[in-house]
């Protein structure tokens, strides 16, 4: 008997298996038939372990039936980004070898056909595609309308495919932003985000199993009445994104119930924009096993409604008794729930029952999701679902409310705002339309003024009035509705007061969603008399504060905590950082808060107290951004940067000129860092323009704030001027730190007009005196504009012993920003060398640091020297791509020096090109920026620039002389060519020497006479006549 067993037991065993590989065959097979694939076709295999590509012949495919030998598995195409994404790739690989798959990768097989038969065919016979996209749309072949990239996507439409797309990918190509558009649009294929390779191979053998179970669970061919040619449907997250999930598991025999006659889920009448990652993440927290009880909150207009039935129509196949969704909208007394809960399931009180108990009988052997929407007015109800969910094993629950409902078990979610762009983010239409809240913006404007498109010159009108709505999707509404009557940028001139115009809303909304007022008074209404006057008090703070300013300014009022809680359960207040506890008001929320607040007496005495208390946490500022603890301190200032303008404007309207110019000065440092140079300046002068007495030493250190800002801002001449009298008024009071800072910034302006011996006198002084005091970050910074002075006059070997002095300084005292710069200026001595790998390692190290930071002008440092290494490597693409980057951060932060040295490479770029008419045009763009800089260095790179040009039109008398004038004021100032540039400076004038051997001798040695006459500046003079400049009788000087 025993044998007889298990002899049973193997054969069942043997069934099973014989029936899993069924399903997989029939899988392969469809797959194989539905291409059309002939029996008999070549298939690239993985290269062996001798690293060659092993070819191996498909024989002839087996009818559904049969049973596959093991070596046919499922083939996983992979795009062909080979040089970009080649780290990526190779994880990819490992993660589908991992899964015992088979990779068809384009490079895995070299074969004598042209690349797009060879990829065509390979696609032809794979069974998934896997898409992955960077930056670069690839390379497009002479002929073809697109790239090798995006006909791989196009050729791909029969299989199920699987798209990863890199972020943050700042600089992706148009043609790719298109391409990724038209893939969401289309929807037939999964699309997700990831940042790193490691994190797409989790995703890619994550995905790939889903993909293969949902495919394996599929029922056989025609079961059930289904079309047995129909294709399954493809992943996607945002629609039909939950077909992966199962419901609530059972065992044993499950008991056979009527089903409920459950009430239709709403169809809303506009469509679901932007909310693809909230949706996922919602369903799959509610899906979790443990989970009984999701409650989605937020404030009114964030979309929670909407949210949750959207996820409850994607999990209705979830629930074996599906979905009931119960609208409380127009409920007001709490008992009338249970009614409300019975009519949705389709129960009816009974004359024995009431809707309680009917709920607790029949809901007791269900397995259902239950959408309770729009609760937070029901509080008192609470107890009801509390009992439903104890009698109901199988029942969930997901809430909407504006507050939580502090349940046992309750699992919060809050609902977020739709996405923005960041603050200044230059953006193609395409790539704003990635954000959730532009794109609802532009479907809502669209059912007003259905012709309407985000073009080049609407969309940072767009982006700004979403991003003043913080995102809401009811104040975008309300907003675009808005675009019946006035143009965008119309629209976002009437945005400074917002309530007054979100009002209008669709007439079968609730009349509590019709205005945007009427919404933040709802949930108003609903707070006790202590929590609406602290609600009403958070208005004194811009943005956000953190919990010490509330306290500090609010005053230590008896349960504070409890009401700052209170009102972050009830959506009032948003938990920006939780690690720092800083709390804000949305644009909107504070808005309200404000109008209240004006009606508040104590008004006065708050904003006295908010003023004081930002002018003594600044006063930290000037050694908090030199040590360990800087990045910390700008990402406060950063958030606090509302509440420090609204306190200096106070000080202003008070006429308080020690406390304003105090203020303006001990700021001065963080405007440096962050780039905020004009603001910084325009700070200072209002200070200055407030009457009352300020003593020499506070007026020395305006000055030298002014100067300092001044310099960096390419307004020299201003910059020179006030760093003098900064000196005179701090020698005179004994101010020995602003002292030795001005003779710091005095020599870096002395070596920007070539004077480097004035330089070298100013900056040893400021050395001698930052020493003597032990300021070990003044001496750091000193030494780095020594090295600068070194490195000018061709001395690399001394500069680089001033940097790494430095960086030795920066890095015993945790000067992270000393540390950056440093290595920044290593990275330029290396590159000026000609280095390129140390300079690019070095750059890489810095840039590092500046993006910890969060510091956009030393990024744009590095982009710039990422272009000047491409261009020394000839890659001209690169050169112009990194340049154009480092050259928006100089424009957006009013750095004329900085972007006259950036528009002087892109013109390089361009004459390597063949491009004279691109290259004039950034030439005489670039030296009218560079003119006012009073830069002899700089000016003789735009005459040298302005030769180069004039060769490529063959102009080459004027080129022989402004070549000649060149190589004279660079003997004269004592500044060489860079080592890594001779090369190219000499084929220059080899080109024109080659003209002028030709010349008769009598009209060379007119030339020469000529050249040894010009002057200098008449040289810059006929360079800027050469470019097409004119009204410039100002000429550089050395």
């Amino acid at each position: 008997m025993a044998t007889i067993i298990a002899v049973i037991t193997a054969v069942g065993v043997v069934v099973t298996i014989l029936a899993n590989l069924t399903n997989i065959a029939r899988f392969v097979h469809e797959r194989r038939e539905r291409r059309g694939s002939p029996p008999g076709v070549p298939v690239a295999m993985a290269a062996g372990a001798s690293g060659g590509a092993a070819l191996a012949l498909t024989p002839p495919r087996p009818p559904p039936s049969a049973i596959l030998t093991p070596d046919q598995r499922i083939r996983v195409f992979v795009s062909s980004t080979l040089q970009e994404l080649a780290t990526e790739r190779a994880l990819v690989r490992s993660a589908i070898e991992d899964l015992h798959l088979t990779p068809v990768m384009f490079e895995l097989g070299a074969r004598a056909h042209p690349p797009a038969d060879l990829y065509r065919a390979y696609l032809a016979q794979s069974d998934v595609f896997v898409g992955i996209y960077g930056e670069s749309y690839g390379w497009v072949a002479p002929g073809a309308n697109v790239s090798g990239l995006e006909d791989e996507y196009l050729s791909s439409s029969a299989l199920p495919s699987l798209i990863y797309v890199k972020a943050p990918a700042p600089q992706r190509d148009e043609r790719l932003e298109a391409l990724l558009a038209r893939v969401r649009d289309e929807a037939r294929a999964s699309y997700r985000r990831y940042s790193t390779p490691q994190e797409l191979a989790e995703l890619v053998s994550e995905d790939l199993a889903v993909l293969l179970t949902e495919r394996f669970h599929r029922p056989a061919a025609g079961a059930d009445g289904d079309d047995p040619t129909a294709e399954p449907a493809p992943r996607d997250w945002q629609a039909g994104a939950f077909d992966a999930f199962v419901g609530p598991p059972t065992s044993g025999v499950v008991e056979q119930v009527p089903p409920l006659p459950l009430a239709p889920l709403p169809r809303p009448l506009t469509s679901f924009v932007g909310r693809a990652d909230s949706l996922r993440r919602l369903s799959e927290l509610v899906l979790l096993p443990d989970t009984r009880l999701v409650t989605l909150h937020g404030p009114g207009g964030i979309g929670k409604s909407r949210l949750a039935l959207e996820a409850a129509r994607g999990m209705k196949d979830a629930f074996r008794d599906g979905v009931a969704f119960v609208s409380l909208d127009s409920v007001r007394d709490p008992a009338l729930v249970p009614t409300e809960i019975a009519f949705a399931v389709g129960l009816y009180e009974t004359a024995t029952s009431g809707p309680v108990e009917r709920l607790v009988s029949v809901l007791g052997r269900r397995e259902l999701l239950l959408v309770l929407d729009n609760f937070e007015g029901l509080l008192t109800a609470v107890p009801h679902v509390t009992r439903l969910l104890a009698a109901a094993p199988g029942l969930k629950v997901m809430v909407t409310s504006r507050t939580l409902l502090r349940l046992s078990g309750e699992v919060s979610f809050p609902v977020p705002p739709m996405n923005l762009p960041e603050a200044d983010m230059p953006l193609t239409p395409a790539a704003a339309l990635e954000f959730g809240a532009v794109k609802l913006f532009v479907e809502r404007v669209r059912a007003v003024l259905p012709a309407f498109e985000l073009d080049d010159e609407a969309v940072a009108s767009v982006v700004n009035v979403c991003r003043r709505l913080d995102g809401l999707p009811l104040s975008i509404e309300l907003a675009a509705a808005r675009l019946g009557t006035m143009s965008v940028s119309a629209l976002e001139e009437r945005m400074t007061q917002l309530l007054p115009l979100l009002t209008g809303g669709p007439r079968d909304a609730p009349a509590r969603q019709r205005t945007l007022r009427a919404t933040i008074a709802w949930s108003y209404d609903l707070l006790d008399r202590e929590q609406r006057v602290l609600f009403v008090h958070m208005a004194v703070f811009e943005g956000s504060a953190d919990l010490e300013s509330i306290e500090e300014v609010l005053g230590p009022k008896p349960g504070i905590l409890d009401g700052l809680r209170a009102l972050v359960d009830a959506s009032l207040l948003t938990r920006l950082d939780p690690d720092a506890g800083r709390l804000g008001l949305l644009e909107t929320l504070r808005e309200f808060a404000r109008e209240e607040l004006t009606k508040d007496p104590l008004l006065p005495e708050l904003e006295r107290r908010h003023a004081h208390h930002f002018l003594e946490l600044v006063a930290a500022v000037p050694d908090a951004l030199r040590g360990p603890e800087q990045q910390r301190w700008l990402e406060r200032l950063r958030h606090d940067e509302g509440n420090l303008r609204n306190a200096f404007g106070w000080f202003v309207k008070q006429g308080d000129a020690v406390s304003a110019t105090t203020m303006a000065v001990r700021l001065r440092p963080y405007w440096q860092r962050v780039g905020a140079l004009e603001e910084g300046r325009r700070r200072l002068a209002q200070a200055a323009a407030v009457p009352g007495e300020v003593d020499d030493g506070l007026r020395a250190r305006a000055a030298l704030a002014d100067g300092v800002l001044a310099w960096r801002q390419g307004d020299l001449a201003t910059a020179g001027t006030v760093l003098e009298r900064a000196l005179a008024l701090a020698q005179g009071v004994a101010d020995v730190v602003t002292v030795t800072t001005a003779q710091r910034v005095l020599g870096a302006l002395a070596q920007n007009h070539a004077d480097y011996l004035k330089a070298t006198r100013l900056l040893e002084a400021g050395a001698a005196g930052a020493k003597a005091r032990g300021d070990v970050e003044a001496v750091a910074s000193t030494y780095l504009s020594l090295g600068n002075v070194a490195l000018d006059q061709g001395r690399s070997e001394v500069a680089v012993g001033y940097y790494q002095d430095s960086l030795q300084l920066a890095r015993r005292t945790g000067d992270t920003w000393g540390t950056a710069m440093a290595l920044d200026n290593l990275s330029v001595a290396a590159w000026y060398a000609g280095d390129l790998a140390t300079a690019d390692r070095l750059g890489r190290e810095a840039l590092a640091l500046y993006q910890e930071l969060v510091l956009p002008s030393g990024c744009a440092n590095i982009w710039h020297r990422d272009a000047l290494v491409a261009y020394a490597r000839g890659d001209l693409a690169t050169a112009e791509a990194q340049g154009r980057v480092a050259l928006r951060v100089r424009r957006a932060q009013g750095e004329a020096r900085g972007a006259a040295f950036v528009i002087y490479d892109l013109a390089r770029v361009a004459l390597a090109r063949g491009d004279a008419a691109g290259a004039a045009t950034l030439l005489a763009e670039g030296l009218e920026l560079a003119l006012p800089q009073q830069a002899p260095v700089l000016d003789l790179l735009y005459v040298q620039g302005t030769a180069a040009y004039l060769v490529q039109m063959e102009r080459f008398d004027e080129a022989y002389v402004l070549l000649r004038v060149v190589d004279a004021w660079r003997e004269r100032i004592g500044v060489p060519v860079a080592p890594v540039n001779r090369r190219e400076v000499e084929r220059l004038k080899q080109q024109v020497e080659r003209v002028m051997t030709r010349k008769e001798r009598k009209e060379r040695i007119g030339l020469e006479a000529m050249a040894r006459q010009l002057t200098y500046e008449e040289a810059v003079e006929r360079a800027t006549y050469a470019l097409g400049i004119s009204g410039y009788g100002r000429t550089a000087k050395a």
